[in-house]
């Protein structure tokens, strides 16, 4: 069986590997191919929990999320990957030790990390390396998952020929001790990882091949001399001074930007309108898509900064403003052609994600709103606020570029060569990019090797779904952390409740038993090679563990924790019974997700997988809270008398750790390893673990045990190899160049280093 339809789409092969992989992606484009629309898509049609993410707060108010330091809860820090900070640089720095230490992630959070499936990062173009690999560490812990970013798929889109990762120079010296350039593919989780590049091709900006030609030359750092002669035709120093010819200057710098708005809106004959934006709940400064105060006049040239279909205006279209209505709160604004717009206020909102226990779904929550016309004065705007935007006539000074890229994002915002005019000269030889990204670019993958690389991923993925579905370890795993508290609430259980929760033992092996026979065979049914009768084997297999699990462990917990709800003297076990409650939903979806396999794959039609499992879902969920709710109005059940102990004779106590001591004091008074090994007739490397367990009780200090030069060559070599991320890595990677009791040793201190 062909495993899905063949697609040379790229845009289509984005969607199928989403939906159908848990490879990570890195798409990308030149301006204008549609990687926003693109996105917009996937997110319509995916199954997967994702969550929206953004180096910036404007560009994660324009895409519709939040900002990757927000989401994660994390100060914008530079990371090191190293582990540890270089003496002498203060706290300016994160490293895997700190974040562990210092984050304190609320519940909610926490739910969220563990629940995501697909993370969508725009404009990765400006997200730095490091950043990608704090990521990677939180995920990995709160995830409790050891994988690359913890098991959570990537999706990164942006244009590395745009605008590239910000790096301050004292952060950058560090920083080159680990990554060779600073842009996200550098990143050494993701590099762990993979990913592959998509290339969205056709451009919808322009149509002008000639255009067309010039700006690939550009984006690409290497301007021919024809492409510089007919740009050398646009070259106009002094550009037209008319407030009213519809062009827009972009320029590097904000304050150039201002100083031309504010010049020519003080031009003006007309009288001033000032507008407040009006802001509810939380909003960010940082994130504000306009200005707070909106300064007009009649006769203003401004540009709308927000897409209304509706209303016939689009991100970056030009007008004048006509007339302004107090009353009715709205701005007439003159378009080419004589186009008249009613434009009202808009709203921008600031979205926090949460979880949503009933549905097991990330969701977006509105945490504050902007509202504004969505207009700003369009003299100039700066060529990094003019990313996404699309003019007809647009006047470019990039002579004081600061950013590799800039030049291409100016150019590429005009639809023609004809509607665009360079006040500063741009020549052939000029180098206008950063040579990493073409190097980089070099490296992309060709048509048949990304081919193979899609179907190895979709072909794998299935196969994947359909163990999980059938693996009982995450029920394990739940049932192992609440059993104490279950034994704790016998004494105040019905006899009923407590003969449910005895039998869940029982039921967990048997069901992991049937569970284990059918892993073999997983592989053959999304493989190709099998049979419909085998499907649908498989699909009752999977309904029968998801009926178990619901009968036989979520209802008894549910009873569980209605009867100790009734209990004063209950109340802190209820506690530690209630926070299984929101992982239930998560081991249901697993099954639905199974089955739901098990279908598409039967059909070869995996649409509506999202829809179905939701509200399979959010049936199981009415259906624990109508048990919980029919047990509570049973009342109250006797109470159990507690039963009293016999006390036996009591027990002698156990000796002390005279051994661990007594090689300590010997150590102390001078003695070496083997001397104390064979004085006391035991190995050397027990002595040794005597004094790893004297180190961690604080009663010896490191530079007691081992001479300074020993330890600070081994932290050298630590904090050079941070890839060494374990105790194990770093004594299979040293070989003999250092004792492994040694490695030991100055290891152990540096978590104990970390945990204080």
């Amino acid at each position: 069986m062909n495993e899905f339809a063949e697609t040379t789409d790229a845009a289509e092969l984005v969607i199928n590997l989403i939906q159908r992989s848990a490879l990570n992606i890195f798409l990308t484009g030149k301006a204008g191919t549609g990687k926003t629309t693109l996105i917009r898509k996937v997110c319509e049609t995916t199954y997967k929990r994702f969550a929206i993410l953004a180096p910036t707060g404007v560009a994660a108010i324009n895409a519709g999320g939040v900002t990757i330091h927000s989401f994660l809860r994390v100060h914008p820090h530079t990371f090191l990957p190293s582990g540890q900070v270089p003496p002498g640089e203060g706290n300016r720095f994160e490293t895997s030790f700190t974040l562990g230490r210092n984050m304190r992630l609320t519940k909610d959070r926490i739910q969220i990390l563990r629940n995501i499936d697909l993370l969508i990062i725009d404009e990765i173009s400006m997200v730095r390396c490091d950043l990608l690999d704090a990521m990677d560490t939180i995920l990995r812990k709160y995830r409790q998952n050891q994988a690359p970013f913890g098991g959570v798929q990537l999706l990164m889109s942006g244009d590395l020929y745009q605008l590239p990762p910000v790096v301050k120079e004292e952060d950058a010296r560090l920083l080159k001790e680990f990554y060779p350039s600073f842009y996200f593919y550098e990143s050494k989780a993701l590099q762990k990882a993979g990913f592959l590049p998509i290339e969205l091709k056709e451009v919808y900006r322009q149509s002008d091949p000639i255009f067309l030609n010039i700006l690939n030359e550009i984006r690409e750092g290497y301007l021919t001399h024809e492409s510089a002669h007919l740009l050398e035709a646009r070259y106009n120093p002094n550009p037209p001074e008319n407030s009213n010819d519809g062009y827009i200057t972009l320029t590097s710098h904000v304050a150039q930007a201002e100083r031309i708005n504010a010049q020519k809106l003080e031009s003006l004959k007309a009288t001033k309108f000032s507008f407040d934006a009006r802001i509810e709940g939380e909003f960010p400064q940082q994130a504000y898509p306009t200005d707070q105060q909106l300064i007009l006049k009649l006769g203003a040239q401004v540009m709308f900064i927000k897409n209304n279909r509706e209303l016939n205006y689009f991100n970056g279209k030009i007008g004048w403003i006509e007339d302004v209505n107090i009353e009715n709160e709205t701005i007439k604004v003159r378009c080419e052609k004589n186009e008249i717009l009613h434009v009202p206020r808009e709203v921008w909102e600031n979205n926090q994600y949460g979880f949503d226990d009933e549905k097991n779904t990330v969701k977006q929550n509105v945490v504050g709103k902007f509202y504004q016309y969505p207009l700003r004065l369009a003299w100039a705007i700066t060529i990094h606020k003019s990313q996404g935007l699309t003019f007809d006539k647009a006047i470019v000074d990039a002579g004081k570029a600061f950013a590799s890229g800039q030049v291409y994002v100016a150019l590429s915002r005009c639809r023609t060569l004809e509607g665009l005019i360079l006040s500063s000269r741009i020549s052939a030889g000029d180098q206008l990019n950063d040579l990493n990204v073409g190097y980089f670019h070099q490296t992309f993958p060709e048509a048949h090797e990304r081919k193979a690389v899609s179907d190895a991923a979709m072909r794998y993925f299935p196969e994947s779904i359909v163990l999980q579905s059938i693996r009982m370890d995450a029920v394990v795993d739940l049932y192992q952390s609440i059993r104490e508290p279950l034994k704790a609430a016998a004494k105040y259980l019905s006899d009923d409740t407590i003969e449910k929760l005895e039998a869940i033992p029982r039921m967990l092996q048997h069901i992991q038993n049937i569970s284990r026979k059918y892993h073999y065979a997983a592989a053959t049914i999304v493989s190709g090679g099998y049979q419909l009768d085998e499907i649908e084997r498989y699909y009752k297999a999977i309904e029968y563990f998801k009926t178990q699990i619901l009968e036989h462990f979520a209802i008894p917990i549910i009873h569980t924790l209605s009867e100790l709800e009734q209990i004063n003297k209950a109340k802190n076990i209820h506690q530690q019974v209630k926070v299984a409650i929101p992982e239930l939903p998560s081991l249901f979806r697993n099954f639905l997700l199974g089955a739901a396999y098990i279908k598409g794959i039967s059909k070869n039609n995996l649409e509506g997988i999202k829809k179905l499992i939701d509200q399979q879902i959010l049936e199981i969920s009415m259906h624990l809270d109508g048990v919980y709710r029919q047990k509570a109005q049973m009342g109250l059940h006797e109470i159990k008398p507690k039963q009293k102990k016999e006390k036996g004779p009591s027990q002698p106590k156990k000796p002390k750790d005279h051994s661990r001591k007594e090689s300590l004091d010997l150590f102390k008074n001078g003695l070496t390893i083997s001397e104390i090994a064979a004085g006391r007739g035991l190995v050397e490397g027990t002595i040794w673990s005597h004094l790893l367990k004297s180190l961690v009780a604080n009663e010896v200090k490191l530079d007691e045990l081992l001479v300074k030069d020993d330890i600070d060559e081994i932290q050298r070599f630590m904090w050079k190899h941070p890839e060494h991320d374990s105790l194990g890595k770093l004594i299979q990677a040293t070989e003999d160049r250092f004792n492994p009791n040694h490695l030991k040793l100055v290891w152990t201190q540096k978590l104990m280093d970390t945990n204080h």
